[in-house]
């Protein structure tokens, strides 16, 4: 009996692709530790289709007095999405926001237990770890930002795509 069940259980193994993952490398939220301030990025996966992700972040933009923000594609069908230039919401505030989208659930979950947000700039899994995160495009938001706060952005900004970029060099020396 107990062989019957291990043969259909490496029948259905044999016949799944079993996908590799790999460390992925991510930013946080942070802009400034002590005094509680935070950028805001979302996680949509695959519940929501591009359509449906693009008018809840216009209803957030509306809602909540955002600014312009940039999505990127992830490999799996979902997105991510940044609003670089509202970067300096208190911790309380990017949860409230998060609560109110219809980003994905367990990225919902996780927000209740640590006091920032984590996103990956890197591939996730072996297979199609070069070609995962690509740009979508930028979007109007309804507040125009300060110059403080497009200079804070544009750093953070230019973090994330060089953590992308330093992965995409690094894998390719392993290979």
């Amino acid at each position: 009996m107990f062989r019957k069940l291990i043969r259909k259980l490496l029948r259905l193994l044999s016949k799944h692709e079993i996908k590799e993952r790999q460390y992925a490398i991510g930013i946080n939220s942070f802009i400034n530790i002590l005094k509680d301030r935070h950028m805001l990025f979302l996680d949509y996966d695959r519940e929501l289709n591009f359509k449906e992700a693009l008018d809840d972040c216009e209803e957030l933009c509306n809602f909540f007095n955002l600014s312009d923000y940039e999505i990127f594609s992830t490999g799996g069908g979902g997105y991510h999405i940044f609003w670089w230039y509202d970067n300096n919401l208190p911790y309380s505030r990017v949860k409230m926001i998060i609560d109110y989208s219809r980003c994905d659930n367990m990225y919902k979950y996780i927000s209740r237990f640590y006091d920032h947000k984590t996103i990956r700039a890197t591939g996730k899994y072996i297979k199609n770890k070069y070609n995962d995160l690509k740009y979508v495009g930028k979007f109007s938001g309804k507040r125009t930002p300060t110059a403080e706060q497009r200079n804070l952005g544009e750093l953070k900004r230019k973090e994330y795509l060089l953590l992308k970029e330093q992965n995409f060099f690094i894998e390719k020396v392993l290979k």
